[in-house]
Formats: C-alpha cells, sequence, structure tokens
C-alpha cells in the first residue's frame, strides 16, 4: 500500500495527522472513513516505529486537548473535543501489537463477516438423508447380528 502525505486545507503544508495542521493550527475536515493509522500520520501497516508512534501521540495530544480551547468559539471546542477522542481511540488502538493486529483485520474485511457462517442450499437435507441412511444400515446390522 502507498502512503501519501496529505495536505492542510487550509495552508497547503504537509500534515502530520489528518486531524489538524501544525502549521496553521486549523482544523481539518475529517473524512467519515478515516483510520486511525490516517489519524496519526502513518501508513496502514503492520509495523510500526512505537518511539514514532508514541512521539506523534504527545505532540498531537498537546496541541488538540481541549483545554487548549477553553476560550475559543464554542466549534472550535466542539472540534478539538472530536478529535482528541479520536486520538485516543487511534493510539489505544494501535499502541498494543494485538490491538493493532486485531484493527488491520478488522480493516481489511470489513465488507465480510468473519462471524457469519453459510452452508450451502441443500446441505442440510442431504445430511439428514445420509443420517436416516447410516441409521437404517445400522439397524440392519444389528438385527442381522
Amino acid at each position: 500500500m502507498t502512503f501519501e502525505q496529505p495536505a492542510c486545507q487550509k495552508c497547503e503544508s504537509p500534515l502530520i495527522s489528518r486531524l489538524f495542521c501544525l502549521s496553521c493550527n486549523a482544523f481539518q475536515t475529517v473524512p467519515p472513513e478515516i483510520d486511525y493509522f490516517e489519524v496519526l500520520g502513518f501508513p496502514v501497516c503492520f509495523e510500526i516505529n512505537s518511539e514514532d508512534l508514541e512521539e506523534r501521540y504527545k505532540r498531537l495530544s498537546l496541541v488538540l486537548h481541549p483545554d487548549f480551547f477553553a476560550a475559543a468559539p464554542e466549534e472550535e471546542k466542539r472540534l478539538s473535543e472530536k478529535a482528541s477522542a479520536m486520538l485516543n481511540t487511534a493510539y489505544n488502538s494501535l499502541r498494543e501489537t494485538t490491538s493493532r493486529a486485531g484493527y488491520l483485520l478488522s480493516l481489511f474485511t470489513k465488507e465480510k463477516n468473519l462471524n457469519e457462517r453459510t452452508l450451502p442450499d441443500g446441505f442440510l437435507q442431504e445430511m439428514f438423508f445420509l443420517q436416516e441412511s447410516l441409521d437404517e444400515l445400522l439397524e440392519s446390522s444389528d438385527s442381522s447380528a
């Protein structure tokens, strides 16, 4: 998978996260299908340098924390709360390798329900028929013994 570095919607500077531009301090319009890797500015990949992840999370959480937007307009407060919550969720999902693997699996199997089991048409009917045939054979072998 290729990783395209997104640009700020306001100043067009490269973004380290799709949530916020550190160059012009502008919140970004976040696409609804954003994944946790995009939130933290990493390519979708299992291998992530944990030090880079930690550093990026700390840097973004300091900038996005709602406490720093206490005197800001209501819209910015709301965006800060939403972005901060999204950042925390993304970080917690990618921080540990097991949760990252689970998240990657869910990304790659979005369209498929792994818990859904389907049987071919007529399968159960055939199984009942085979079970009846087996029962009849067992009964006939018991009566001949």
